[in-house]
């Protein structure tokens, strides 16, 4: 197998996200469960300690949950917004099991998400 299948292969386990953190459950959407895929991220001890560490392990979990919650028929605008809510609601989902406030930070910024404290 080549190593870009390697890596394809990788993405597509059925797996948690691996930051020291607890198996994720299926998480519920308001018209039904998350899919119940998940990808393997890798984070090193020291990736959530700079800016740049923080752009790069959230655009890491943004790409894992597009290719979580598959391909939507942009189309069709219903479709096409089931994918842009499932895409938002795995990133909240992998952000707050990760349980980082500096990367919570980062997401409710660049999700422009209110804080729920």
């Amino acid at each position: 197998m080549s190593p870009i299948g390697r890596t394809a292969a990788r993405w597509l386990l059925a797996v948690t996200v691996l930051a020291g953190v607890a198996l994720v459950e299926d998480v519920t959407l308001a018209d039904g469960p998350m899919p119940s895929t998940s990808i393997r991220l890798q984070l090193t001890e020291h990736a959530l300690d700079t800016p740049k560490g923080l752009a790069m392990t959230y655009t890491r979990i943004r790409n894992a949950a597009r290719s979580v919650c598959g391909h939507a028929d942009r189309v069709l605008p219903q479709e096409q917004a089931d994918w842009d809510d499932c895409v938002a609601e795995t990133i909240r989902h992998t952000v707050a099991q990760i349980g980082s406030s500096k990367l919570t930070d980062f997401y409710l910024m660049k999700s422009h998400a209110p804080r729920s404290d």
